[in-house]
C-alpha cells in the first residue's frame, strides 16, 4: 500500500511518498497453546510431543504450536513451553501470554483458533 501526504511547514510545501507494509497472517492466536484449548499448560507440550512422535492429532494452529517462533514445530517448542511454565520464563515470544497475530514471516499457518475474542 502506498500513501502520499503533503506537509506544509511555515511558508513551504513539501511532498513525500510513504510506503506501508500491512501484515496479515491469519487469525489471532495464543503462542504455545498447541492443543488450542485457550490456555497454556502442561497439556500443550504433551500434545506437541504426541503429534511429533506418536502420530497424535495435528495442532489446529501450527503457529500456536511453534512456541519458540522459529518457523518449525519440533522438540524445541515443547522445551520452550516447559521452560516458560516451570523454568525461567520469558522464552515464548508474542503473541503470548495474550492473543495476537504472528508478525514473523514463516511457512506455518493458523487454520483455526477460536479461543481468542
Amino acid at each position: 500500500m502506498t500513501a502520499t501526504a503533503t506537509l506544509e511547514p511555515v511558508g513551504a510545501t513539501s511532498e513525500f511518498s510513504l510506503c506501508v507494509d500491512v501484515l496479515t497472517s491469519g487469525p489471532d492466536f495464543r503462542r504455545a497453546d498447541s492443543n488450542g484449548d485457550g490456555t497454556v499448560d502442561i497439556s500443550d507440550p504433551v500434545f506437541s510431543l504426541a503429534f511429533l512422535f506418536t502420530g497424535g492429532a495435528t495442532p489446529p494452529c501450527l503457529d500456536a504450536a511453534d512456541a519458540n517462533d522459529d518457523g518449525l514445530v519440533n522438540l524445541a517448542d515443547a522445551v520452550a513451553t516447559l521452560t516458560e511454565l516451570f523454568g525461567t520464563g520469558g522464552v515464548v515470544p508474542l503473541p503470548y501470554p495474550g492473543c495476537g497475530v504472528d508478525v514473523t514471516a514463516d511457512g506455518l499457518t493458523c487454520v483455526t483458533y477460536t479461543e481468542c475474542p
